[in-house]
């Protein structure tokens, strides 16, 4: 009791300290349009947050309880999104004992999959792909089976999927757009959670900043055109586009949104 009382004490105060010191938790407001510019910026490549990260996702499963960015819950928190794609998209086209195979691109480790995996009963095929250190610690542990987690040469060899899975993922990719170009041929359907567009003609970076509390890091994340990310995608896909209620407060003209996207034939 006391040493929770503790932990509660020393996180008020953090946050007290960072607020004094000028900081707030979001996005910095200074608009940045290229990757130069944030070259001494920290970013989601840094070895201590990895480990970090993935310490916190072990002792989740472990203890059987759920992890997501770091922190840990007592309860499982699906993606609403994905429930949404199973429910009305896929699983009246399925029978149920088909294995459902997924590309969970940015899947850290595996969070997504152990929210829902008792979900409907339904078997998945559950395949992460991130960043290239994430994915050494995680095949170094079976803690994290059934996910399987894989380099990228290895997307393409174990395709194709039944769809692919950007969980608040793509806009702190190097390069959103390439990363979907080259999935083109993965997967007939692409579903993105939490994707942040702008009313803007140009795409744009800012750097984010978490609470302090979770993790005291800061990283870049691509604000992209709504009219040009669209039109880019509009000759491949239909496209269904959900606004969504945002984990941070945004500027006029900027939101979150989920896509849905289905491949033309």
């Amino acid at each position: 009791m006391i040493s929770s009382l503790i932990k509660i004490n020393l996180d008020l105060i953090k946050r007290i300290l960072f607020k004094l010191k000028g900081h707030k938790t979001g996005f910095q407001k200074d608009k940045l349009f290229s990757l130069e510019e944030i070259k001494d910026t920290q970013t989601y490549d840094n070895s201590n947050l990895i480990k970090y990260i993935f310490n916190k996702a072990k002792k989740a499963r472990k203890a059987g309880l759920y992890e997501q960015d770091s922190i840990i819950f007592n309860k499982p928190r699906p993606n609403k999104l994905f429930i949404d794609f199973l429910l009305y998209d896929y699983l009246e086209k399925i029978q149920f004992n088909k294995t459902i195979k997924i590309l969970d691109y940015g899947g850290s480790f595996g969070n997504t999959f152990f929210s829902l995996e008792n979900y409907l009963n339904l078997k998945f095929d559950w395949n992460v792909f991130d960043q290239k250190k994430k994915i050494q610690l995680a095949k170094k542990t079976k803690v994290f089976k059934p996910v399987n987690f894989i380099y990228k040469h290895e997307i393409k060899k174990n395709y194709y999927y039944d769809a692919v899975l950007f969980s608040t993922s793509l806009q702190y990719m190097e390069d959103p757009l390439q990363v979907l170009k080259e999935l083109r041929n993965t997967s007939k359907i692409i579903l993105i959670n939490n994707l942040i567009l702008s009313d803007t003609k140009k795409n744009y970076l800012r750097i984010e900043r978490p609470d302090p509390t979770i993790y005291n890091y800061t990283y870049p994340c691509w604000f992209l055109s709504k009219a040009n990310f669209l039109n880019s995608l509009k000759n491949y896909y239909k496209i269904t586009l959900i606004k969504t209620v945002e984990p941070y407060s945004l500027n006029d003209g900027e939101n979150y949104y989920n896509l849905k996207l289905f491949k033309k034939k």
